[in-house]
């Protein structure tokens, strides 16, 4: 009784093994050499410094949807949305 039960796992995980070797559609193996985690480290940085350049002409849209609107009270406003 416990024979057939261990030959089915082990069919499974051979099944599971070279199912899982098997790339995904639409997909190409990593070939990146070097520091993976440092190149990444970079990357982030990279777009960090773009979205901070950025971020005074996303302000300045952002804030000019009402124009009347008192900068006092934009930043009341914001104090009490980030419970300062």
């Amino acid at each position: 009784m416990l024979l057939p039960r261990v030959v089915f796992c082990a069919s499974l995980f051979c099944l599971a093994n070279a199912r899982a070797a098997e790339p995904l559609p639409n997909t190409k193996p990593l070939t990146e050499t070097g520091d993976l985690a440092a190149k990444m480290v970079a990357g982030i940085h990279k777009y960090l410094d773009r979205e901070l350049a950025d971020a005074p002409k996303k302000r300045d849209e952002l804030w000019k949807a009402n124009p009347k609107e008192p900068i006092a009270a934009k930043r009341d406003r914001l104090r009490k949305i980030l419970g300062v």
